[in-house]
């Protein structure tokens, strides 16, 4: 049941990763991490785990496909069970030492080998999913310091045009004014010179 309750985990976290960067045919969920090779290399490191051997292991049992878990082409699990079953009714202790830390073999263990995996791929100097993370941090703020000054911009564009209309609008009302002045002027000359 463990055995299983981990293939599911582990296959979910496989199957979110294409389904975020994109896989085979499918489309990225998330464009800006379509094809990102430091997921794909994510995913890759992550399944070596499985596939090498286990530190500290040795006789018939020291890789996950010696006692059934095998990978697909795609990086998911699956389990054959008879394999399982028939290695851990011949050794269960060498099974045990695959998946938890023995300290008097010195097996590492799966769960700790993919732990140090993890940890060395998102902590640390050159940690890559860690500096992808910071790289999308930077530029995030380069898109919002962008957007501050294309803002301002449009607001000193936006103040400039409304000076330029109230203007123009004064102009025009000088001008309107003017008009009906010499209309007036001309109207009464008119009137004059018909006298």
């Amino acid at each position: 049941a463990k055995v299983n309750s981990f293939i599911t985990a582990y296959n979910d976290f496989v199957n979110s990763g294409h389904v975020a960067t994109g896989f085979g045919g499918n489309k990225a969920a998330n464009s800006m991490l379509s094809g990102d090779s430091a997921v794909r290399s994510a995913l890759h490191k992550i399944g070596a785990t499985l596939s090498n051997a286990i530190p500290g292991t040795t006789g018939v049992y020291t890789t996950m496909r010696s006692i059934g878990l095998a990978a697909s082409r795609e990086g998911t699990l699956s389990l054959d069970a008879t394999k399982l079953d028939a290695a851990m009714a011949a050794s269960p202790d060498s099974v045990r030492r695959l998946f938890i830390t023995d300290a008097p073999t010195g097996a590492t263990g799966l769960m700790k080998t993919m732990m140090s995996t993890v940890d060395s791929l998102v902590t640390g100097a050159g940690a890559p999913l860690q500096a992808r993370i910071d790289s999308f941090g930077a530029q995030s703020k380069r898109l919002l310091d962008s957007k501050v000054r294309m803002q301002s911009r449009v607001d000193d564009y936006a103040a400039q045009l409304k000076k330029q209309f109230t203007a123009m609008d004064q102009l025009i009302s000088k001008y309107k004014t003017q008009g009906l002045a010499l209309e007036s002027v001309t109207s009464n000359d008119n009137g004059s010179s018909n006298r």
